[in-house]
């Protein structure tokens, strides 16, 4: 059989089991990271040392795409993140140089049987104010975009759960006022609009997802340097 039909299979088999109500004792994470960055998904189970039962597989919502990304403990040389991926000593993984299609649903398997799933949401931050604006008086355009393991790069309905926010160097929410221009396009994908002041020279400008599951909150960075000093 081969792989894509086996993916094709599997797909097949959780909508079978979803309609049925048929439940498995397994953990369910959500791990937020940055694009570019490095994440940690952990396989909740005390395991076998050398993984050699160990299943890790990737699904992406939206696309319905499945694949293997380890098997029998070892990273397959057939996977598009072979070269990012690294299995630990307790068999969970560690993604490196995150890209958007990482976004999307990870499950750790012993001997095919689910042990955690994991969801894996992604946070970028641009600006797209030329370099001349880093200056005082200058307009600072900042866009914050949570790409979530369900459909990445978009936030419908089913992802209320998740929230951004622009917050200060104390950690407190920006407030929308004459200074802050604050706009939500969507849950997971908001704008900031501000004029610079002397001030905000290497100020650090912060992006965070706050969410209703049990995850931890996860932010990412902006700092404004100005190119010119008065």
């Amino acid at each position: 059989m081969t792989r894509s039909i086996k993916g094709l299979v599997r797909v097949l088999l959780l909508s079978s089991l979803l309609h049925t109500g048929v439940t498995a004792q397994k953990d369910s994470l959500f791990v937020y990271g940055r694009l570019g960055g490095k994440v940690l998904l952990p396989c909740s189970k005390q395991l076998p040392s050398d993984c050699s039962s160990v299943t890790w597989t990737f699904f992406k919502g939206g696309l319905v795409r499945y694949t293997e990304e380890v098997s029998k403990g070892l990273v397959r040389r057939d996977s598009y993140k072979s070269s990012r991926i690294s299995v630990t000593s307790n068999c969970s993984i560690v993604l490196h140089s995150l890209i958007v299609e990482d976004a999307g649903s990870y499950v750790c398997l012993e001997n095919q049987q689910a042990v955690t799933d994991i969801y894996l949401s992604l946070l970028s931050i641009d600006s797209s104010s030329p370099i001349t604006d880093l200056r005082v008086g200058g307009t600072l355009i900042l866009s914050c975009v949570l790409f979530t393991y369900y459909d990445a790069g978009s936030c419908k309905s089913y992802s209320s759960v998740f929230r951004l926010h622009w917050m200060d160097e104390n950690g407190e929410q920006l407030p929308h006022n004459t200074r802050y221009q604050l706009m939500e396009n969507t849950r997971c994908n908001i704008t900031l609009l501000t004029k610079l002041q002397a001030k905000d020279n290497n100020r650090r400008w912060r992006c965070q997802v706050n969410t209703t599951q049990n995850s931890r909150a996860a932010f990412v960075d902006f700092r404004s340097s100005f190119l010119f000093q008065n």
